[in-house]
């Protein structure tokens, strides 16, 4: 288990990194375009697709930190590799694939379809 919280606290800085620099990314977009006297509105098009596709991506690895952060949390609680819903053991297969995963296959299959 020990390898797998590794990879969740590698995993958890690398998002962190990135929505770091993501947001650095932004605030810089958003200092040139306010320092800019005249804008083309094409280029205001495509400004606010970016913004918008950048806020999505910083939105999503949001929710992958606090996947990792639940997860972690799972491991200081002893928890961590029992399925949620069912309480049986997730595989360490599929937590080798996906170290935030919370359920096992078959309980992950059924709260998809609904």
């Amino acid at each position: 288990m020990a390898l797998l919280e590794n990879k969740l606290k590698d995993q958890q800085a690398a998002l962190r990194a990135e929505v770091q620099g993501e947001r650095a990314e932004s605030d810089n977009e958003r200092d040139r375009r306010s320092a800019r006297e005249v804008q083309d509105r094409g280029d205001e098009a495509n400004t606010d697709q970016w913004r918008e596709a950048n806020a999505a991506m910083i939105d999503h690895h949001v929710d992958e930190i606090s996947g990792i952060q639940a997860a972690l949390s799972r491991v200081d609680s002893g928890t961590y590799g029992l399925c949620v819903d069912c309480g049986e053991s997730i595989g360490f297969q599929r937590l080798q694939a996906y170290p935030s995963a919370n359920r096992c296959l078959a309980c992950q299959s059924k709260a998809e379809a609904g």
